[in-house]
């Protein structure tokens, strides 16, 4: 998941930072955040956001016509503002505006509003070549690279560490079952005998990984 946030002042973009990051080491959680100084700088980047922490006065183009162009290049993205200006708060609502915090009262209420962003996001990260980790699923390491299945049967091959995508796909859904498999539980049909049946294929569970991994398919499917 990547989080952009936008603010003129650096000594607010690092508190924002902090304030996100601390959230996410409480809920265990992996997040990228970049940080924008200007409304151009976003929305050249707007297509790998999820979320925008975003000032409603900024220099040159304000938050208010951020949030209107998102709208019109159909950015899927959820704005949060952290702002001053409660007084145009009527004028910057719209699709996707989840909510308004003011300035003085970010650490305490920025925390909140970040939980339901992160729960109407859903679990799910663009991993690099612009691959949803929603789509994959399960991946197969092959020395230094690793091949990643996808759900409508291509693949996909990426010169990345499986414990670094195991890093990066924390909290999207992906289970570590054998030293070289991580697998998506969404997709699992089944577990039998040590087995993992996904995608017509037959995946081994290491015998150490196997409580953890029934564990947590039965959780799912509750």
């Amino acid at each position: 998941m990547t989080i952009g946030i936008c603010n003129n002042e650096e000594i607010t973009r690092r508190e924002l930072r902090r304030i996100c990051n601390q959230l996410f080491v409480e809920r265990d959680l992996y997040c990228e955040i970049i940080e924008f100084q200007n409304g151009m700088e976003l929305i050249k980047f707007s297509k790998n956001l999820e979320i925008v922490i975003l000032d409603i006065e900024l220099p040159g183009m304000g938050g208010i016509e951020v949030k209107n162009r998102l709208q019109r290049l159909k950015r899927d993205v959820i704005i949060i503002y952290v702002t001053s200006h409660d007084e145009m708060m009527r004028e910057a609502f719209g699709h996707n505006v989840l909510g308004f915090v003011k300035k003085e009262y970010k650490e305490r209420d920025l925390p909140m509003i970040l939980v339901s962003a992160l729960e109407m996001v859903g679990h799910f990260v663009i991993l690099q070549d612009d691959i949803d980790s929603r789509e994959i699923a399960y991946i197969h390491t092959e020395q230094i690279y690793c091949r990643l299945f996808l759900i409508d049967g291509r693949e996909k091959v990426l010169r990345t560490p499986l414990k670094e995508l195991e890093s990066e796909l924390k909290g999207t859904g992906f289970i570590r079952v054998h030293r070289s498999y991580l697998v998506n539980l969404q997709y699992v049909e089944e577990i039998d005998d040590g087995m993992i049946y996904i995608l017509d294929q037959k995946i081994p569970i290491s015998s150490r990984k196997r409580f953890k991994v029934k564990k947590a398919y039965e959780n799912l499917k509750e």
